[in-house]
């Protein structure tokens, strides 16, 4: 017995809002507490599969009829009663059923009543405890009251035996007859386990047995005459009550025990004696009973006449009784059942029979009507639309409306089966009319049920269509008529529709109704007192509260519904339950706990052996990996799910599936990937013809296609917000105006998006769905964002923030603060930023939600580029990859490359950069996302284009492009690569190949309406035809993008294509016209931060200059000049666009014309000033690429944290240039300000560190130092009185030569008749050919490079003559009294050795410059400013020689210095080596390399000097420049370059020349001497002995000039060729 110490006090139980019986509910959880939950104490191995045994044994489930033994009352709500049986009757625990009375008396005859609803909580093996929950209060009404002996009808599990005896369904009926000693003559368990047709006769034949022994012990007995007496009428008509127990035999009883059974009333519930019971039965006529008359149609069936008159003689009681409506209804019974071949039988006796009822036209109809079954159970539904065809008929024939109705609804039902919906519902509205229409025989109750069947089926018909505002509409109306109708079964019925209602609200996400709905369900299954249903609808509930987000109210429903399943062991439910309580302790954030739900579900899916439920648990924990952005974990539970699918055959969840892998490459962001994966799926829909699935796998399409094809995503949004709204799918309509509003944004619509964020709000809010809410405040903030408020943006993700704090969401808190760090970040306030991407980082730590973490860390990354930090941002990429790369996320990993070739980009590691995108690309080939592999390879592209590598640019270029041809449609980078290799031809001069690129670009971008693109294919178009010269398509192609740019607001766009603009017209000499394109571009906005900036004002002063114009001529080729000098410093794209910068020829134009204009106008001093930068501009440019190595460790970190805030500063001005050159309206002026701002601070930091640097390494300072005009000018004054500076500037077909003293500046303009630069190279060719030399010796030359000039021939004398005449006579009268002439080299002139210059005197004698003048060279003027003390020798020398063993007399003439220089350290050979150079140029005076040098004119950087590589190392030997610019040179008097074209110049730049010679003057090196051209071996050797000789007596100047003339004396060396190569550059002194 269980105890009544019932208190509510005692149960910790929430109030539950959903059921007014409070008081049942907390009882019911007081008996789950009683029960032990046993736990289950087995491991279960993580992504294992399982598989399970099949039962053979087969059950069938049948109603059982089970009296009460003892009852408890709790209260006038709740009952708790004991059954007379538990398992050993196959009762199950959480069975429910109906309460019905017994029969005791006709005073008392309760068998109609039903008293209430019973559900079973605990099985023992004898006996059953349920909870009762009476229909009416206890006690408030006599006989209504719960009674032992009152009986539970319940739904028993058995087994299913080849025969069942007429006792075992007496037995269900809780029908018991005892034997003569009044015991019970069966037992109910032997029947359930053991019956059998032996079994039933040995039974009867007691019966009968027991039925005689009664007469015989009657017979003599008085007082029983009325026994005796002849019957009058019945089956023993003729016979008295003792003959017939006299002759009683087994069938006498079986027929009276079927009669029993089909008329039970009084008979359950009680226990009768057999033979007492018999005789009472014969006394009352022994009536037939249904099986009789069965058995004898079955018996006669082939003899026509005794069934003719068998049916004659019983006619009336055939009609009275029903026999053939009940055999036909056994008949269906028997199908539900499959006994198949009983059902025929029954089917084929009723046929039979009613071959003799031809006029019962509704008997007929119902026959038909039933015979469908047999043809629904095999599938044959056209045959059974057949069949109830024909049942109409003849209930038509006899006007039975009642059955009209009722073959009319079931037809319905068959054509929904055919998936023929329509005429389903045709057939319904048929059915309506017929109930409706005047004079129908239906009563009143009739009506309400069949419009609450007609409401009904029709909801059920139009939701399976989709129709889901329809089918609302119908459950609506049937739920209020079935309630009408008040009955259990009606009851029941109701609970369905409630239950398929709440779905569809659920479907349409008008949650709040839902939950209502299910409310009313839980109050209405709490009054039947259905626990199994009760848990379903907690589960339900639960599922409601979770989607809005009410988490923790979710996880107790959740688990009260799983306490239920457990308490009647129904584990495969548990573990749907327990699984989403994993779900929903994720969304909470306790990841931990989420993970050890699952796996306790995947324990209770696996002892309920259940695949589907595995399957559904196995995709939960997949959905859980998702979120935490674990690919490969969330794809290895997903197989699993799928094979458990497969396993239990549900094709359902299998394509449910394709949604979930979908989403796993979504937020993989492999968003093709995902989009055809949801393709397949929506395929799928689409064939289903379900319009609930189609709008889900719409909305899924979309927001794949949305980040690659903004066309397609808006098609699908609005094919899914079109099906959402005709289903009443209120979910997918807000998702669906959601996407459509940011789409709308991205296409720069506000307006529009402002009304499709404000419908899908509204819709929130009316639908209480806070959850939904909070999500609609993302979208707006994200919206707001677009629109550069992020005051705003930054508002509506707080308030996002607030609800879903208060719900208790904690998943999705970490993104949305990487959201507000990323709003504060574009919005400029950086302390901001930070602190909230640190927030985001512990709101990811606390969920344990590393994929969050690693997108912090990316923001951080690109907010410390954003600042220059470029350590700190490489710092935050590496783990961000770390991360990604730990959680196996493929797309992740590739994109954390990209950062990190990002930031190498930032720090001029362009090497590292290639390699990063290069690594991201192969993860993309493998993942086969051709979408990101382009943009790797553009990004690879643009490093090589800005590094001026046009051919590398290209091939990644094109293989970028063909990648994207892949993707079908067409994308905003389908354009970008066509418009990218356009203008990648256009600067190889490719033209043809340029225009074809970029017309395709223009017409893609006008197609698809791409305005941006379109406004740069026009004007990269107009730049070609004005290269080529086809001026009217130029002029239409750079109006039409200067149209679309001013409208946008695209500034860089209108500053080019004003600018060329003004080329194009000035190229027609329109020159008034050009004038106003120049001044439109120059007076725009952002024009001093274009690209455009120094070549728009370059172009303008050309205007003017070609004008004669030249004071306005000089305002802006001053202002170009500016522009020029500083963008070398802080050019956007570093070092990589300094090459494209430095590349440019026009820069050399720029400053000649300048110069030129300035000495036109008599700016004589501002004139020279400029010359000098423009020579000084194109040393700076190439030494400082080359770079800076030092082995001094603490210097190298100096100039290492130099490089950083240069890097810093860089990086800041590259954020700027990149946010100027948005569109006015959408440049983010709060960013930009900023940046201006940290700009300054870094420009600051910059300028004070480097100044104290150079205080402490002074050889830096060449590298930092800007000279003006008054330090120049400052400089002129320390001009010695015996020197001359001359400096030549070539512009057009004139030459300006400029010539300095002390005392004044003086410009000679000539006009040239001859190519000055050609007669230039001729003279070098000769100098160069040693052929030219007659009447010498044997040559071998300090190198093995055959010369290019060997087949140059001619007289030098005539060539030297020639370029004397153009360069010194109209100075002769400036070179009086000097001995000193300066050269600073320009042009081409660099190469040529000034000294071998001359004419022919009086004589015929051709008389040599260098006979009158010491020459040298410079390229800083600021030399003789600088104080000079001459160093002794012989103190300090050091001389390196043939290293390579190539150079014999190298070897000579260093160790001869021995004998010339006193303490003289000497190296040749292997003992030449790098580091003994690298000594000598840190420690010694005088240095000389008598060695070959390598200059790399494609690279400078890769320039060197051959050593020895130094003794124990893998040092190649080679000192480049790089390290010759990082050396410690504090002292170094004078560096000699005994070797081959260590002094020749390239021509970088048309103009500007460089040689290696300027690496050691920038380094702090007083004096070089090197070589023109390839020098004799033997010569070179006389030369240098004769020059080291002369220097200890004389001037550096006067030495080398003594030693040529020495040379120059022998007969074998008097050509020019061998002794003129030698120049000196620097400190002449």
């Amino acid at each position: 017995m269980l105890s009544n110490n019932f208190s509510a006090a005692n149960l910790k139980i929430p109030i539950i809002r959903y059921c007014n019986s409070h008081l049942y509910l907390i009882i019911l959880h007081k008996i789950l507490a009683m029960k032990k939950l046993t736990s289950l104490l087995f491991a279960f191995s993580f992504f294992s599969v399982v598989s399970f045994a099949q039962k053979n044994s087969a059950t069938e489930q049948r109603e059982m009829y089970i009296r009460i033994a003892v009852v408890q009352k709790i209260s006038n709500d709740s009952v708790i009663a004991v059954l007379n049986g538990g398992k050993n009757l196959g009762i199950q625990n959480g069975s429910n059923g109906l309460v019905k009375g017994v029969y005791t008396s006709k005073e008392d005859d309760r068998s109609d009543l039903e008293l209430g609803y019973a559900s079973v909580y605990k099985v023992n093996d004898t006996t059953a405890y349920v909870l009762i929950k009476p229909k009416l209060k206890q006690g408030t009404n006599k006989g209504n009251e719960i009674r032992k002996g009152d009986y539970v009808i319940l739904s028993i599990q058995v087994p299913k035996l080849p025969y069942r005896s007429i006792f075992f369904e007496l037995a269900l009926l809780d029908i018991q007859f005892n034997d003569l000693n009044n015991e019970p003559l069966y037992n109910i368990v032997d029947l359930i386990n053991r019956d059998s047709k032996q079994l039933e006769d040995s039974l009867l034949k007691t019966g009968a047995s027991d039925v005689f022994k009664t007469y015989d012990f009657l017979k003599d007995e008085k007082g029983f005459e009325t026994l005796k007496e002849p019957l009058k009428e019945g089956r023993y008509q003729g016979r008295s009550i003792f003959n017939v127990m006299a002759d009683c035999k087994p069938v006498d009883v079986f027929t009276f025990l079927h009669f029993v059974k089909n008329y039970p009333g009084k008979y359950i519930g009680h226990t009768w004696k057999l033979n007492e019971t018999f005789a009472t039965w014969v006394m009352n006529k022994a009536p037939y009973s249904q099986r009789e008359i069965y058995d004898s149609v079955i018996a006669y069936k082939n003899k026509p006449i005794l069934l003719k008159n068998f049916i004659t003689k019983n006619k009336k009681l055939i009609i009275e009784k029903d026999f053939i409506t009940n055999w036909i209804d056994e008949a269906s019974n028997a199908l539900d059942l499959d006994n198949e071949t009983k059902a025929i039988e029954l089917f084929n006796a009723a046929k039979i029979t009613l071959a003799f009822f031809e006029e019962e036209c509704t008997l007929q109809g119902y026959y038909y009507y039933h015979y469908t079954a047999l043809w629904k159970k095999k599938e044959n539904y056209n045959k059974a639309i057949l069949w109830y065809d024909t049942a109409y008929y003849f209930f038509n024939k006899c006007g039975s409306d009642y059955y009209k109705a009722q073959t009319l609804l079931s037809k319905g039902l068959v054509y929904n089966s055919l998936n023929k919906n329509d005429e389903a519902i045709a057939v319904f509205e048929k059915l309506l009319s017929e109930i409706n229409q005047p004079g129908s025989k239906l009563t009143a109750a009739q009506k309400n049920i069949f419009l609450g069947q007609y409401h009904f089926f029709s909801g059920f018909v139009q939701a399976v269509k989709g129709e889901l505002k329809k089918a609302v509409e119908h459950y609506i109306n049937a739920i209020k008529l079935y309630k009408e109708i008040n009955s259990y079964a009606s009851l029941q019925t109701v609970t369905r529709i409630q239950g398929r209602l709440a779905r569809i609200y659920k479907q349409q996400s008008e949650l709040q109704k839902a939950l209502q709905i299910y409310s009313e369900q839980l109050e209405l299954y709490t009054n039947l007192n259905d626990r199994k249903n009760i848990a379903d609808v907690l589960d339900n509930i639960a599922d409601i509260e979770f989607k809005l987000a009410n988490y923790r109210t979710a996880i107790y429903n959740y688990s009260t519904a799983r306490d239920i399943y457990l308490s009647f062991d129904n584990y495969y439910n548990a573990g749907y339950s327990q699984s989403n309580i994993g779900q929903a302790y994720w969304n909470l954030g306790k990841y931990d706990s989420a993970i050890a739900e699952h796996q306790q579900a995947l324990i209770y899916r696996t002892t309920a052996k259940s695949y589907n439920g595995l399957g559904y648990s196995w995709k939960k924990i997949g959905a859980l990996y998702k979120e935490t952005g674990e690919k490969d974990k969330a794809l290895n539970a997903y197989d699993s799910s799928a094979y458990y699918y497969t396993l239990g055959k549900d094709s359902a969840s299998l394509k449910s599936l394709l949604s979930d892998i979908g989403d796993v490459y979504y937020y993989d962001k492999q968003y093709q990937k995902a989009y055809q994966t949801f393709f397949k799926w929506h395929q799928l829909n689409i064939a289903s013809k379900n319009k609930v699935d189609l709008v889900n796998s719409a909305y899924q399409l979309a927001w794949s296609a949305y980040n690659f094809n903004i066309d397609t995503s808006k098609y699908y949004f609005n094919y899914c917000f079109k099906i959402a709204q005709e289903i009443g799918d209120k979910n997918n309509e807000l998702f669906a105006n959601l996407g459509l509003g940011t789409i709308a944004y991205k296409e720069y619509d506000y307006e529009t998006g402002e009304k499709y964020f404000s419908s899908a709000l509204n819709n929130a809010i009316h639908e209480k769905n806070k959850k939904q809410e909070a999500n609609c405040y993302k979208y707006i903030a994200s919206a707001y964002s677009t629109k550069l408020n992020f005051d705003a943006a930054i508002n509506y993700y707080n308030r996002a923030v607030v609800i879903l704090d208060s719900l208790g969401e904690k998943s999705s808190i970490p993104a949305i603060y990487n959201n507000i760090a990323n709003a504060y970040q574009t919005k400029g306030d950086f302390i901001e930023s930070k602190i909230w991407y640190e927030k985001s980082i512990n709101a990811a730590r606390k969920i344990n939600n590393r994929a969050d973490i690693g997108d912090a860390y990316s923001g951080l990354s690109f907010l410390n580029i954003l600042q220059g930090n470029l350590v700190a941002a490489q710092t935050y990429a590496d783990s961000c990859f770390n991360i990604f790369k730990d959680l196996n996320n493929s797309w992740q990993i590739a994109s954390s490359y990209l950062t990190m070739g990002i930031v190498s980009n930032y720090k001029n590691d362009y090497d590292a950069s290639v390699n990063y995108y290069l690594t991201a690309d192969s993860i993309y080939k493998i993942e086969k996302d051709d979408w990101s592999s382009s943009t790797c390879q553009n990004n690879i592209g643009n490093v090589y284009y800005f590094q001026a590598d046009y051919d590398k640019a290209l091939t990644h270029f094109l293989a970028g492009e063909k990648l994207i041809s892949k993707i079908k449609f067409t994308t905003e980078s389908h354009v970008l690569f066509k418009t990218n290799i356009g203008e990648t031809y256009y600067y190889k001069k490719e033209y043809d190949k340029a225009e074809k690129y970029l017309l395709e670009g223009y017409k893609l971008a006008k197609e698809k309406k791409l305005n941006r693109f379109l406004s740069s294919a026009n004007i990269q178009l107009g730049m070609v035809y004005y290269d080529t010269k086809k001026y009217a398509e130029s002029e239409k192609y750079l109006n039409e993008g200067l149209a679309i740019a001013t409208n946008m607001n695209l500034s860089e766009n209108i500053v080019g294509a004003e600018l060329y603009l003004g080329k194009l017209y000035t190229a027609q000499n329109n020159f008034s016209k050009a004038a106003v394109h120049y001044q439109k571009a120059i007076y725009s906005k952002n024009s001093i931060e274009s690209k455009y900036a120094w070549e728009l004002r370059y172009e303008y002063g050309l205007n003017f200059y070609n004008q004669n114009q030249l004071d306005s001529a000089i305002v802006f080729f001053k202002q170009a000049v500016e522009l020029v000098e500083e963008a070398g410093k802080k050019l956007f794209g570093g070092a990589e666009a300094k090459k494209i910068y430095s590349a440019d020829y026009r820069k050399v134009d720029l400053y000649n014309k300048l110069v030129a204009s300035l000495a036109k106008t008599g700016k004589k001093e501002d004139a020279l000033y400029y010359a000098d930068k423009s020579n000084n501009q194109a040393i700076k440019e190439q030494i400082n690429n080359a770079g800076y190595t030092t082995n001094d460790k603490e210097k190298e970190e100096a100039i290492k944290k130099g490089n950083e805030l240069m890097q810093k500063q860089n990086a800041v001005e590259q954020a700027i240039t990149k946010e100027k050159s948005k569109p006015l309206a959408e440049q983010n002026k709060e960013l930009i300000a900023s940046l201006e701002s940290v700009q300054k601070v870094a420009q600051k930091d910059y300028i004070n560190y480097i100044n104290g640097l150079v205080v402490k390494y002074p050889d830096l300072q060449a590298y930092f130092n800007k000279t003006n005009p008054a330090d120049f000018k400052k400089n002129m004054k320390y001009i010695p009185d015996s020197t001359l500076v001359v400096l030549y500037i070539l512009n057009d077909n004139q030459l300006f030569v400029f010539t300095a003293t002390n005392k004044e500046i003086a410009i000679k303009t000539i006009e040239l008749k001859q190519n000055l630069n050609k007669q230039a190279e001729r003279l070098l060719a000769i100098l160069r050919n040693p052929l030219n030399a007659t009447g010498t010796g044997a040559i071998r030359l300090r190198s093995t490079i055959k010369s290019k000039d060997a087949g140059v021939k001619g007289d030098f004398k005539t060539e030297a003559s020639v370029l004397f005449n153009m360069l010194i006579t109209p100075i002769k009268d400036q070179m009086k009294d000097v001995k000193n002439v300066c050269i600073i080299p320009n042009s081409k002139l660099s190469n040529i050795p000034f000294q071998v210059l001359g004419e022919n005197d009086s004589k015929g004698v051709f008389h040599f410059l260098v006979e009158d003048y010491a020459i040298f060279y410079t390229n800083k003027l600021d030399i003789f400013s600088s104080p000079y003390t001459a160093s002794n020798i012989n103190s300090s020398f050091i001389a390196l020689g043939n290293p390579d063993k190539s150079l014999p007399n190298a070897s000579e003439e260093v160790k001869a210095f021995k004998g010339i220089v006193k303490n003289a350290t000497i190296y040749t050979e292997g003992d030449a080596t790098e580091s003994k150079a690298v000594e000598g140029l840190s420690n010694y005076q005088y240095v000389h390399f008598a060695t070959h040098g390598v200059l790399d004119y494609a690279d400078f950087n890769n320039s060197y000097l051959v050593f020895a590589p130094n003794k124990g190392t893998t040092d190649d030997g080679k000192l480049t420049i790089s390290k010759i610019n990082g050396l410690d040179i504090n002292n170094c008097s004078l560096v000699t370059l005994s070797a081959c074209e260590t002094a020749v110049s390239k021509e970088e730049v048309k103009g500007w020349y460089i040689s290696p010679v300027n690496s050691f003057l920038q380094s702090n090196v007083s004096t070089v001497v090197a070589s023109l051209w390839q020098v004799d071996d033997k010569a070179t050797s006389i030369l240098m002995t004769e020059f080291y000789k002369n220097l200890i007596t004389m001037s550096k100047v006067e030495a080398l000039r003594k030693a040529q003339e020495t040379l120059s004396k022998n007969p074998e060396y008097a050509h020019p060729y061998f002794w003129s190569a030698f120049v000196l550059y620097g400190e002449w002194r």
